[in-house]
């Protein structure tokens, strides 16, 4: 279908689909349409990897929330059609970083006036904001929350994406995921309903499910060759073979990745020189070069197209070439070096032109991209990638288009009128490695480095080298430092293990085709966009702790893993490829996995601890108010359409409401209905977004405290004091809160016992919503001798040992505790990273939970009337910032962090106010010279001049910060960069 003929879409968008080169659908997205996505009608699109699920999204949203039509806007204003809008649209995903993803692919569409918001996190606000964006992009942990906090939106809503919605079968995220679809669908009957899957066994279940048409397909935009490496060859599902030989003393994964990149190399060394460096012998007539001249500028386009790049012209069209680079940095970089030549062949009347062209483009963004470009054009060139916003890389087709660029240095082959690419060559190939742990991970990216290392070029060597030195900033952790190493060297890892900022980094690096692999457990395939040339499965068994021992994944997520493999306009095909090391698992593994189908997706519904959750904000938030009102509710979950367990929802239903009964959350009415009612402490609970158990375990824990507080110490010798200065404790009406507001007002004379910051975290580290770190060998009897230290500290009964499961998790959970501890403590990330077996994403997931279960606690103890909200309040702003009580107020400074925080104490200046009226140069002393550091955190404290010009450091800054600093020390020269609020809670 040609996009100019798909119906009900706006005017603009069939033109924003050509400007991308995008002329017809693709087979599945047809389909979709004719099955009358843009009609209103809901949809089930089960279809693989890359084979264009989101375009699909956007035709559904786009005919939604307009009236399909476009009005003319001003050409000066850069929009062609301006979109009138008369709804919302909502996208759901599983995970906060296809969240940001997302964000980023629709930002493109605020061209044509549309607005954008995103929301992942703050799971008590009802959103209001985001209710004048036509697309919310949410996790569907942050919808739900948005319907459990009655967001009056939700009722305007037209559409709802549900992307990865196979993952209703995951026992963690599909129970969230299903009831919010069914809420969304009650609580308005009209709104459509797009659903986004993999390829499942099952797809016409999910369909039946949610009354919509289905469009299954196996069609992908390029070929996928499933098959196993074994010996010396590969094995492919047709039943081909490849040679692919291992070397002596190398691993078969490494062999892949050697023949990977090997492979382009030889492609591009196969090609005539005259096909990859041509250069025409005029330009239309305008200009005759002498031939010297134009002979250097060709030798000078070999120098610099020569490694993965190709440089060809077609023979119709007037300018010297494309290059096809394998990098952003590259691609600007080398149009740079050719402006200088090509300038001499723009023409006055073209050099008018490209002028007012610079202008357009220069007003497109703030972007250091956007204004190289503009500063570019007039010298006929120009450089074309993905993170140009979309005008100009349109500009920059319609010149080329046109013939007035001379030379364009582009990361993506481009589709231009007049030029044949027939003859361009793809980007250097990149390989995936899926393995079963963090550990295998990490391994396997330093081995694989020692591949790559040699293959890279000097401008590859320098970019990595810049992106290391990134990764290195963001925490002072041998993790951060392993992962680094192996990026210097071309190669790197991908786990839960690594902060926000490594993973982006380190997808970023891949994209550009400066990392040329990537070894990685299974969460790099859960939607984030990282295709390549080839995919390895290597480890095809995990360890799964329900089971005692190693289990077969399941063929959906292999197929899924696989599915990465082949990127649409640089691949003529990809390879998806397992490892067998015998002839049986050769034939076990194409059974297994290259020659299945995927599972059916079941629902998890019927498990009590997704239905204490559901079943409280279901009642709280008036979807249902009696048994049979639940029941009936349920009828319209996946569950109640897959069940052939007569009785079996019924049975966990009145499991859960006796429990919530019991812990004072809901109450049953004595009237033939059995009406049901959330207490205020349950409608409490539902806003919040806590299990039901973390709750009851939280409240019990306050009110034994409370029971017995006049029977134990309530100081513990680790609550924020050092051993070699006075504690510096601060009363709690003096600490701020990470958005600056007073904590709250506290009698300096109350002698009320308090609980420690580690009976605190030991209480909301053994709830249901906080992952526990586990017990490594030898653990048992350090933490048992702690725990029987620190008895007096739990708030709540300690299990005897010899109630073996319910001690070990008391243990795990006095771990997990001992870790916010140390943070709170200031002690080193690397340190805690050391002593605990954890990476730096980790302790941040870790802390953000913290941080979200103690302000639950919080809100928990003051609805009871719990005397107890001023130690938790310090304890909670404590972990969110990592520093002792003397740091609190400092560290609330946005920009400040932890460790700057300790830097200005040392100084002399010990809080906010202190900071507002500071001596600048005592500021930039402690923060070791960095101006534009000192300026941001001054404007933040409110100083009256936080200008650093002609500003001095003061001497001896450092030396006061060497002899005061945090215990543990600080590697120098180190600036830990804490986000300014810590207090979503992150991934789960």
């Amino acid at each position: 279908m040609d996009v100019a003929d798909i119906p009900g879409v706006p005017a603009w968008l069939p033109e924003h689909l050509q400007a991308e080169g995008i002329e017809e659908l693709y087979p599945p997205q047809a389909e979709a349409v004719e099955g009358g996505v843009t009609d209103g009608a809901n949809l089930v699109a089960s279809v693989p990897t890359a084979s264009g699920k989101t375009l699909i999204a956007e035709l559904a949203m786009f005919s939604a929330i307009t009236d399909g039509e476009g009005d003319e806007a001003g050409d000066d204003e850069g929009v062609d059609h301006a979109a009138e809008t008369d709804g919302t649209a909502l996208y759901i995903v599983p995970l906060r970083a296809l969240a940001s993803e997302k964000r980023t692919e629709f930002e493109q569409f605020e061209a044509y006036g549309l607005e954008v918001g995103v929301s992942t996190g703050n799971y008590e606000s009802d959103g209001g904001w985001l209710g004048d964006k036509d697309v919310v992009v949410a996790t569907s942990e942050k919808v739900d929350s948005l319907v459990r906090n009655d967001a009056p939106w939700i009722d305007d809503l037209d559409c709802v994406v549900a992307d990865e919605v196979h993952l209703v079968d995951d026992g963690e995220r599909g129970p969230t995921l299903e009831v919010t679809l069914a809420k969304l669908r009650k609580r308005n009957p009209d709104l459509q309903t797009v659903a986004l899957s993999a390829t499942i066994g099952n797809a016409d279940a999910l369909a039946e499910w949610l009354d919509a048409e289905l469009v299954d397909s196996t069609w992908r935009p390029i070929d996928l060759k499933k098959g196993v490496h074994y010996g010396q060859a590969l094995q492919f599902e047709d039943g081909s073979q490849q040679e692919l030989r291992v070397h002596d003393n190398e691993k078969a994964t490494a062999a892949i990745l050697r023949d990977t990149l090997s492979s382009e190399i030889q492609d591009l060394a196969q090609v005539p020189k005259n096909k990859r460096n041509l250069i025409k012998e005029t330009l239309d007539g305008t200009f005759d070069p002498q031939v010297e001249y134009q002979q250097s500028i060709k030798e000078e386009i070999q120098n610099l197209c020569i490694d993965p790049l190709q440089y060809d012209i077609g023979e119709e069209f007037g300018i010297f070439g494309i290059a096809i680079t394998h990098d952003i940095g590259s691609a600007e970089d080398i149009a740079v070096r050719l402006s200088e030549d090509t300038t001499a062949f723009v023409s006055s009347s073209e050099r008018d032109t490209l002028n007012e062209v610079a202008k357009e483009v220069q007003a497109a963004g703030n972007s250091r991209s956007v204004q190289k470009l503009s500063e570019l054009i007039p010298t006929g060139v120009g450089f074309y990638h993905g993170k140009l916003p979309e005008k100009c890389r349109r500009r920059v087709k319609e010149l080329a288009n046109d013939g007035l660029l001379k030379s364009i240095v582009s990361t993506t082959s481009l589709d231009l009128d007049n030029v044949d690419n027939t003859n361009t060559f793809h980007e250097g190939g990149s390989l995936l490695v899926f393995v079963n742990s963090r550990k295998n991970a990490e391994a396997a990216a330093r081995r694989l480095a020692s591949t790559t290392d040699p293959l890279l070029s000097g401008d590859e060597r320098d970019r990595l080298a810049e992106i290391a030195a990134e990764i290195r900033d963001v925490s002072d952790t041998e993790t951060s430092d392993d992962l680094a190493d192996a990026v210097e060297g071309g190669a790197a890892f991908h786990h839960a293990g690594l902060s926000r900022e490594h993973r982006s980094l380190v997808e970023e690096a891949f994209q550009e085709r400066l990392v040329k692999v990537i070894s990685a457990t299974p969460t790099l395939a859960a939607g984030v966009n990282t295709p390549s040339r080839r995919v390895v499965v290597r480890d095809w068994r995990r360890y799964d702790g329900t089971a005692g021992g190693m289990q077969p994944l399941s063929v959906l997520e292999v197929h899924q893993m696989m599915g990465r493999a082949g990127r649409p306009g640089l691949d003529p095909y990809g390879e998806a490829l397992l490892l067998a090391s015998s002839h049986d698992e050769l034939d076990e593994l194409f059974e297994r996995y290259v020659w299945a189908d995927p599972e059916p997706v079941q629902s998890k519904l019927a498990a009590e601890p997704a239905l204490r959750t559901h079943i409280l904000s279901t009642v709280a938030s008036g979807f249902a108010n009696s048994r049979a009102g639940l029941l009936d509710f349920l009828e319209a979950t996946l569950y109640a359409s897959q069940t052939t367990e007569g009785g079996r929802l019924e049975t966990v239903v009145d499991e859960v409401i006796a429990y919530l009964e019991a812990n004072d959350f809901l109450t049953r009415e004595d009237d033939p209905d059995g009406t049901l009612r959330a207490t205020s402490i349950g409608q409490t609970v539902s806003r919040l977004y806590l299990d039901p158990m973390s709750a009851a375990e939280m409240l019990d824990g306050l009110r034994e405290f409370e029971r017995t507080a006049g029977e134990r110490s309530t100081r513990s010798p680790h609550d924020g004091e050092r051993d070699d200065e006075p504690p510096g404790f601060e009363p709690a009406s003096e600490l701020v809160s990470d958005a600056g507001d007073d904590i709250g007002e506290s009698d300096d004379t109350d002698d009320t016992p308090q609980p420690t910051a580690m009976g605190l975290y030991h209480l909301v580290s053994r709830t249901p919503d906080m992952y526990e770190l586990y017990l490594r060998s030898g653990d048992e009897e350090e933490y048992s001798m702690e725990a029987y230290e620190r008895e007096a500290e739990f708030l709540g009964a300690m299990p005897s040992e010899f109630e073996e499961g319910r001690f070990e998790d008391w243990l795990s959970a006095l771990k997990t505790a001992r870790l916010l501890e140390d943070w709170a403590d200031e002690v080193e990330e690397g340190t805690i990273t050391e002593r605990y077996g954890v990476g730096p994403g980790d302790i941040r997931g870790k802390v953000e939970t913290a941080s979200w279960l103690l302000n639950a606690a919080e809100r928990l103890a003051g609805e009871v009337g719990l005397d107890v909200t001023p130690a938790i309040r310090e304890a909670r702003v404590r972990v969110e910032h990592g520093v002792r009580a003397e740091l609190v107020d400092l560290a609330g400074v946005r920009g400040v962090g932890r460790k700057r925080a300790r830097r200005l104490f040392a100084a002399g200046i010990e809080s906010r106010e202190d900071l507002r009226e500071a001596d600048k140069a005592v500021v930039l002393g402690a923060l070791r010279g960095r101006e534009k550091t000192a300026e941001n955190i001054l404007t933040n404290a409110g100083h009256r001049d936080p200008s650093m010009d002609g500003v001095t450091p003061a001497a001896g800054s450092d030396e006061l910060t060497a002899a005061n600093g945090a215990g543990s020390g600080d590697r120098d020269g180190a600036e830990d960069e804490q986000p300014a609020d810590q207090s979503s809670l992150g991934d789960f």
